[in-house]
C-alpha cells in the first residue's frame, strides 16, 4: 500500500489521476504502472505494448521507445500543479522551447503573484512573517541549485559552482552586495557552494519571496526561482537554458556575464512582456489540480 503523499509529490499523483480520467472518458483502457523510477524501462513498455505511453522525468533521448507506443514525456514545473507534457521532453528539450511571450492567453498573472506575495514557493519556505526585519536592498540574489540536478546537467554548459563564482567576481568588481540562498531540499550538496561563497551572506532562513522582492537582480543558472522573480517584476540573468529564457537576460558565455548582469542592473523589465510570458507559459502547460 502506498504511504502518504506529501507536497510537492502529491501533484504527481493528481497529474496521473487527471490524465487517466481524461483517457477513460474517451473510452481508453488505462494501465497505471507505479514502480521505483529506476525500474521503469523501455523494455517494460515494449512488454506491455500500449498505444500511448506517459513517461515521467525523462527526455526522449533518455528513454528510447518505438513511436508505435506513443511516447509522451511529463515533468513537474516550478508551479507544482503544472506539468509539461511533450513528445520530446521537458524544459529546454521540449518541442515548444523556447516559449515565447504571446498576448491573448487567459490572465493568471495576478493569481500567481498573490501566491508569491503570500510567501509560497515550490519547496517549503520559512514563514513570510518572520522576514520583516530583513533590511537589505539593492543586492544581487543568487539562489543555489543542486549541482547534480538534471536541469543543470542537461540544460546548462555552466555549472552552479561556475555561475556562483562568476557572480561573486562581478559583485566584487562592481561593489554590489550579494546574497545567496542554499537549496532547501539537499543541504549536503550545498557544502561546496558555501565554501565558494563563504565571504557573503547566506540567507537560508529567509523566505525566497522576500529575497526576490528586495533584490535588484536575480542571477541563476536556470532555477525556477527565476520564474518567481518574473512574477515579482525583477530582472533575471540566466547562465543556462531556462523555461523562461524568453523573458530573461541570457548569458551566452562566462566571458559575457559581467556586461549582461550590468545591463540587467540598469534596465527596467518590460512589465507587459512579463505578464504575457507568465500567461503564455501556463497556457502551454498541463494543470494537474485534481478534479476526482
Amino acid at each position: 500500500m502506498r504511504g502518504p503523499v506529501r507536497p510537492p509529490r502529491e501533484h504527481w499523483r493528481h497529474c496521473v489521476d487527471k490524465l487517466a480520467l481524461e483517457h477513460e472518458e474517451k473510452g481508453d483502457t488505462v494501465k497505471i504502472v507505479e514502480l521505483p523510477h529506476w525500474q521503469f524501462s523501455p523494455e517494460l513498455v515494449e512488454a506491455i505494448k500500449p498505444t500511448k505511453t506517459y513517461i515521467p522525468h525523462k527526455q526522449n533521448y533518455q528513454f528510447p521507445i518505438s513511436d508505435r507506443y506513443g511516447p509522451t514525456f511529463y515533468m513537474q514545473m516550478v508551479f507544482p500543479w503544472l506539468f509539461q507534457i511533450d513528445t520530446k521532453g521537458w524544459g529546454a528539450d521540449a518541442s515548444v522551447w523556447p516559449i515565447r511571450s504571446e498576448p491573448g492567453h487567459s490572465d493568471v498573472y495576478n493569481e500567481l503573484l498573490e501566491r508569491q506575495m503570500a510567501g509560497k514557493s515550490k519547496f517549503e519556505q520559512p514563514l513570510i512573517n518572520s522576514l520583516n526585519s530583513f533590511d537589505h536592498d539593492s543586492y544581487i540574489f543568487f539562489p543555489c541549485q543542486i549541482p547534480h540536478d538534471e536541469s543543470i546537467q542537461l540544460h546548462s554548459k555552466v555549472s552552479v559552482e561556475e555561475a556562483l563564482q562568476n557572480t561573486i567576481e562581478f559583485c566584487k568588481a562592481a561593489d554590489v552586495e550579494l546574497i545567496i540562498k542554499g537549496h532547501p531540499v539537499n543541504k549536503e550538496s550545498m557544502k561546496h557552494l558555501k565554501e565558494i561563497g563563504k565571504d557573503y551572506l547566506w540567507a537560508d532562513d529567509i523566505n525566497v519571496n522576500t529575497l526576490i522582492a528586495q533584490c535588484a537582480v536575480v542571477c541563476t543558472v536556470n532555477s525556477g526561482v527565476g520564474m518567481e522573480a518574473i512574477l515579482h517584476g525583477k530582472p533575471v540573468c540566466t547562465y543556462g537554458s531556462a523555461d523562461y529564457t524568453d523573458a530573461a537576460h541570457d548569458i551566452p558565455s562566462l566571458d559575457a556575464a559581467h556586461s549582461i548582469i550590468k545591463t540587467a542592473l540598469t534596465t527596467l523589465p518590460d512589465s507587459v512582456k512579463y505578464r504575457n510570458f507568465i500567461n503564455t507559459y501556463v497556457a502551454k502547460m498541463f494543470d494537474s489540480r485534481s478534479t476526482v
